[in-house]
């Protein structure tokens, strides 16, 4: 998997804008947890960030402590396993 690029991304939550409020959104390969973030920015109600690299997830954790926000669960696992 590569990572989604910024202009795919804009344009992605362009066309969800209005259908993302108060959703919950999932991000099964989170990576840098960029989606996951943008999810939250446009008003997803919770988000659900799955990643298996223990690495990208300690840090995924520690920057999503820093919105102070009760929306998002980080699940360290392999998205095809947890979903299965």
């Amino acid at each position: 998997m590569r990572p989604t690029s910024g202009k795919i991304r804009e344009t992605l939550f362009n066309w969800l804008q209005f259908d993302i409020i108060n959703k919950t959104v999932l991000d099964p390969f989170a990576g840098s947890g960029a989606l996951s973030l943008e999810a939250i920015s446009r008003g997803a109600k919770e988000v659900y960030v799955i990643e298996k690299n223990r690495k990208v997830y300690e840090k995924l954790k520690s920057n999503f402590k820093l919105l102070d926000s009760g929306q998002y669960t980080i699940i360290n696992e392999d998205a095809m396993v947890h979903l299965a």
